[in-house]
């Protein structure tokens, strides 16, 4: 899948400084979501517009 270059640069410059200045999701809150929702290592997750992904990495884990 490509990106059109127009989106990529727009945030390319930005990208590492947003991922390291935003708070992560609490802990307790991954543990509720994932217990909730049954899920364990053999769950298929889709986390439409994840933005850098720190949600989708904390639910992998």
């Amino acid at each position: 899948m490509s990106v059109d270059p127009r989106a990529m640069s727009g945030f390319a410059g930005t990208a590492d400084a947003y991922a390291q200045g935003r708070p992560s999701y609490p802990g307790e809150a991954i543990d509720h979501f994932t217990s909730t929702f049954g899920l364990n290592d053999e769950s298929t997750v889709l986390d439409l517009a994840a933005g850098t992904g720190q949600l989708s990495a904390l639910v992998r884990t």
